[in-house]
C-alpha cells in the first residue's frame, strides 16, 4: 500500500530516521461478539522492521517503567478511522470500498516523533507515539469519513473529525497498572525532542 516511508522516533536509542520499504499494508479489522455489533477499524500497519522496533521500545519501557504489555496484544498500527459498527448486509460493500480505497493511496511519509500520555473512557492512561500531522494522513481520514457516509449512510466513531489525533498506541494502563507504573518518571525522561 505504501511503498516507501521514513519514520522518525527522535528519543532514546531510536534517534535516527529509519528508512522502511512497504511500511503499510491495508488493514481492515472486523470484531464482534454476541453482545456487540460488528465493528470495523481501518488503519495503517507497519512493516516487520517497524513492528520489531516498536516491540523492542515497548519491552524496554515496560522493563524500566512497568507500563505493561496489554497494547502489544494488537498489531502495531496507526488508525485512520476509529472502530465503527456495521451489520452483515454492509460488509460486502465495505470490503469492495476498502479494496479500492487502499489501492488509491500513494506513497507518503509518516513521522512518529512525540511520546504522549492521554486517557480514554476505558483506560486512565494511554501511552502513544504521536504521528506528526500531515496533509496525507488528514486527507485519508477525511476521505474515509466522507466516503463511508455516502456508502453506509454514516459510520460514526469516537474522536472522528478535525480533532482526530494520529498515533501508534504503545500502552493501555488501567487503574491497577497505574499503581505499578512510573509514568511521571517516564514522561520526564522522554520529553519531546524536536526532530
Amino acid at each position: 500500500l505504501i511503498d516507501f516511508i521514513r519514520i522518525g522516533i527522535p528519543w532514546g536509542k531510536c534517534s535516527q530516521d529509519v528508512e522502511l520499504a512497504e511500511f503499510a499494508q491495508h488493514f481492515l479489522v472486523l470484531t464482534h461478539d454476541e453482545y456487540h455489533p460488528m465493528r470495523v477499524d481501518i488503519a495503517i500497519l507497519p512493516d516487520l522492521p517497524t513492528r520489531n522496533t516498536t516491540s523492542r521500545l515497548v519491552w524496554g519501557l515496560n522493563r524500566q517503567y512497568r507500563i505493561g504489555l496489554r497494547a502489544a496484544r494488537h498489531p502495531w498500527h496507526i488508525s485512520l478511522k476509529q472502530p465503527f459498527a456495521v451489520d452483515d448486509a454492509q460488509l460486502a460493500p465495505l470490503e469492495t470500498f476498502f479494496d479500492a480505497y487502499a489501492a488509491s493511496i500513494q506513497p507518503f511519509t509518516i513521522h512518529l516523533d512525540e511520546l504522549e500520555q492521554q486517557s480514554s473512557p476505558t483506560y486512565p492512561a494511554v501511552l502513544w507515539l504521536a504521528a506528526r500531522e500531515s496533509p496525507e494522513l488528514r486527507g485519508l481520514h477525511q476521505r474515509l469519513n466522507t466516503e463511508l457516509q455516502a456508502l453506509l449512510g454514516g459510520a460514526p466513531a469516537a474522536f472522528d473529525g478535525p480533532m482526530f489525533r494520529f498515533h501508534m498506541t504503545l500502552a493501555l494502563l488501567d487503574e491497577e497498572d497505574m499503581k505499578a507504573a512510573d509514568m511521571p518518571r517516564l514522561m520526564r525522561d522522554h520529553a519531546r525532542i524536536a526532530p
